[in-house]
């Protein structure tokens, strides 16, 4: 399965550390370009909520996602919906990995 790249996420703390005055000033004529545009075709503003993978909130967070989705009315018949589960669980892998889990091995249930 290949994972969809729909989002970027920057940290303004390190825009900031990384980003002369210059480049921020262009990155945020950018941000706001595409505000623009979303309000053009009628997109509401996009609000998200992010989790980093070091917060203590990360792993429930991903099980209760994939509980939701699991109980989702139809979702195992769903081949979009179980796709859904399949990149939960990578990004919880992913998780593992990160805190030194290497080669543990999580199933939706273990989550």
């Amino acid at each position: 399965m290949e994972l969809e790249n729909r989002y970027v996420v920057l940290k303004n703390s390190d825009i900031g550390a990384v980003l002369d005055q210059k480049e921020r000033q262009q990155l945020y004529l950018m941000v706001d370009k595409i505000a623009c545009g979303r309000n053009i075709r009628g997109v509401s503003f996009l609000k998200c909520v992010v989790i980093e993978s070091d917060w203590p909130e990360y792993a429930p967070t991903l099980k209760d996602l994939t509980t939701r989705i699991m109980n989702y009315p139809g979702c195992a018949a769903d081949p979009e919906c179980s796709g859904l589960v399949g990149i939960i669980q990578a990004a919880h892998r992913r998780f593992d990995m990160e805190r030194g889990k290497v080669g543990a091995s999580r199933g939706v249930e273990d989550l």
